[in-house]
């Protein structure tokens, strides 16, 4: 029971401003992260993608050292791949039509 949250799904801007109230023992939040997708209650994907963006950041920092160290393009390449594509296409059908 610890680790349940509840996260209630709603319009951007609704016309109420009714939230159920939670559940005895249950933290309701605005915010979760499930399998490495944050989720917001009115399905704005801003917090993934902030989130996305900075840890992105950082393994670009790594491959511009990597690549300061002399390893050829194409192994930098795969390592691209490894490390920012896969990060950006994980869960994509899930949340990139809401994205934009």
């Amino acid at each position: 029971m610890s680790k349940t949250k509840e996260l209630v799904f709603h319009r951007p801007h609704p016309s109420r401003s009714h939230m159920p109230l939670a559940v005895d023992n249950i933290e309701q939040v605005k915010i979760a992260r499930l399998l490495g997708v944050i989720l917001s209650g009115n399905l704005n994907f801003d917090e993934h993608d902030t989130f996305v963006l900075s840890i992105c950041s950082q393994r670009l920092y790594l491959i511009k050292l990597l690549r300061s160290q002399g390893i050829p393009e194409s192994k930098l390449h795969v390592i691209f791949v490894a490390l920012i594509i896969s990060k950006f296409v994980y869960a994509l059908s899930a949340w990139g039509g809401l994205a934009f």
